[in-house]
């Protein structure tokens, strides 16, 4: 009896094992997810290792695995939206992944936003930073793209009072004539 929970204990440290990281994602349409398919305790011989579903960079692959086991990857590269479960076997053992592929959507208050500053800005230090928005605002880094717009906001706000000085000069100069003229009218 000894003997066969030694046999059975052995067969089992070389059976193959599939562990696929991470087990669960969530990522956007058009950009790439690279999973580690672990392969654990092979006999020391080839396996066929099969890869199930679409987007994937590969579909199948002959891989050694030995006692320590064998690490690969996969990039899975969606197009269209929805949930995908990726599963990968090897030497009868599987493991599998699940995908939710969305539809990002681009804030609409930076492109307002960017919009806005079009018409607003003449320097070209200004121009520098709306250029660096629209780059942002493309690569979607819309949390780097709101901090740029409060910079280049501060700094069309710096400028804008140099150039009001003149009107509320004016506008003081008038209510001040105004008084006088009230003034004169009344004595």
């Amino acid at each position: 009896m000894k003997w066969i929970s030694l046999f059975l204990l052995f067969a089992v440290s070389f059976a193959l094992t599939v562990d696929v990281q991470p087990g669960y994602v969530r990522l956007p349409v058009n950009t790439t997810q690279t999973f580690q398919i672990r392969l654990g305790s092979g006999e020391g011989k080839v396996y066929t290792l099969e890869a199930f579903g679409p987007y994937l960079s590969w579909n199948i692959q002959d891989v050694w695995v030995g006692p320590s086991g064998k690490i690969l990857s996969v990039s899975f590269s969606p197009e269209e939206p929805g949930t995908y479960t990726l599963s990968f076997r090897a030497g009868g053992e599987s493991g599998s992944v699940t995908a939710v592929v969305y539809e990002e959507k681009k804030p609409t208050d930076i492109k307002d936003a960017i919009e806005r500053f079009r018409k607003k800005v003449s320097t070209p230090a200004e121009k520098e930073k709306l250029l660096e928005i629209e780059s942002l605002y493309n690569d979607s880094k819309y949390d780097l793209a709101r901090i740029r717009i409060s910079e280049l906001d501060a700094m069309l706000k710096r400028e804008a009072p140099e150039s009001s000085v003149l009107p509320r000069v004016l506008i003081l100069t008038a209510l001040v004539a105004l008084a006088v003229f009230l003034t004169k009218m009344l004595t």
